[in-house]
């Protein structure tokens, strides 16, 4: 009896193994690690099929979207696209990978604030998932959340807030009336309402996910904290200013916890408490805070990232409100370039950006 296995055996069970140890690293954060091995993967498997399998199809996804998480825009752009010219090969058995890619690729467009590009997308994977699954399965709820939060960014509030609903309903379906999917959704749906300043609305909603999310995770969940971070600026904004800094120096000390004193959450909430501080009239504490949350960033990502040009802005706001305009358009100028650079001029936080370096160049013309 010959036991010899088929080389093209061989080297597809070392691609495969290559393609878990990939994924692997891609959960726990490492990207890095992750793109070699799906590099690798990906080489391994074209060497035997060439790119005739639906297969390769999928490790170029997988490949583009780690170099999406490492802020790679255009090569994770050209991935995708390749991803989906070998989904375009093939009839129905590449139908579920291509509605990924496109998913993938709809997200990539929205975080670039390329938002007609990415409903465009969004909506053509959900036609491929709502002629190949039902109507409520999840990875069609998926997409109405996604499609919801791009019509919130576009101001399409009434629509975002339907599709907000249904997604709920099919997750409550789905998963449980108090299931952390249906509660994570609901927190969207506040989120919308704090924007529209029904601050009652979001408050309320905010709340009952709280309580849910405690129940199910206890009170130092990661799910717990973020909605106890987005309950806090409702707070802030309707003048709560003392349950707002409570809730937050709460929130500080579990991540703490969980993370350690570096952590990129920690710098978000610094932010936030010195955004209630500022509210306060306590504005040195909101200075001393904004740096705080600056000089983590800087040291997870550089001087030149998004993250580090959200804290100059930040700072810059203070600067304004207090009168340090020349300091204000410094720091203005420089995140300004961070997001020029990286996404462009029409991105909306470079717009937003543009626009404060404006006001506060009127601002010192006036004086």
């Amino acid at each position: 009896m010959n036991t010899e296995k088929d080389p093209n055996t061989i080297k597809v069970n070392e691609a495969l193994k290559n393609y878990q140890i990939a994924k692997e690293f891609k959960e726990k954060g490492n990207y890095k690690e992750a793109e070699y091995f799906f590099k690798v993967a990906l080489n391994g498997i074209q060497n035997i099929y060439g790119e005739n399998k639906i297969e390769v199809a999928s490790i170029y996804c997988s490949l583009g979207s780690t170099f999406f998480k490492q802020n790679k825009f255009k090569e994770a752009e050209l991935i995708y696209k390749k991803s989906l010219e070998i989904c375009n090969r093939f009839s129905k058995n590449g139908y579920s990978v291509k509605a990924t890619v496109m998913c993938d690729l709809a997200s990539l467009y929205h975080s670039q604030g390329l938002l007609d590009k990415a409903e465009k997308y969004y909506m053509d994977s959900l036609d491929i998932l709502r002629n190949v699954n039902d109507f409520e399965s999840i990875e069609v709820a998926t997409i109405y959340n996604n499609i919801a939060s791009l019509y919130y960014e576009k101001g399409r509030y009434e629509e975002a807030e339907n599709l907000y609903m249904v997604t709920i309903e099919i997750y409550k379906k789905k998963f449980g009336e108090d299931s952390y999917q249906a509660a994570t959704i609901i927190s969207n749906l506040a989120s919308l309402y704090e924007k529209l300043n029904d601050l009652d609305k979001a408050e309320k909603l905010y709340k009952s996910v709280l309580n849910k999310l405690r129940n199910k995770f206890g009170k130092k969940h990661p799910y717990v904290v973020i909605v106890m971070s987005n309950l806090a600026t409702v707070y802030d904004k309707k003048n709560k200013f003392n349950e707002a800094e409570i809730l937050l120096k709460e929130v500080i000390d579990i991540y703490k916890g969980l993370y350690g004193d570096e952590n990129h959450n920690i710098a978000t909430i610094y932010n936030n408490l010195a955004v209630v501080y500022c509210n306060k009239g306590n504005l040195e504490e909101s200075e001393n805070l904004h740096k705080k949350a600056l000089k983590i960033r800087v040291k997870l990502y550089g001087e030149n990232h998004p993250e580090s040009a959200i804290s100059y802005n930040n700072i810059a706001d203070l600067y304004k409100k207090i009168g340090k305009t020349e300091e204000a358009e410094c720091l203005y100028l420089g995140a300004y370039k961070v997001f020029q650079d990286m996404y462009g001029n029409d991105h909306p936080e470079t717009t937003k950006i543009y626009n404060n370096l404006m006001n506060v160049n009127n601002k010192k013309d006036n004086i």
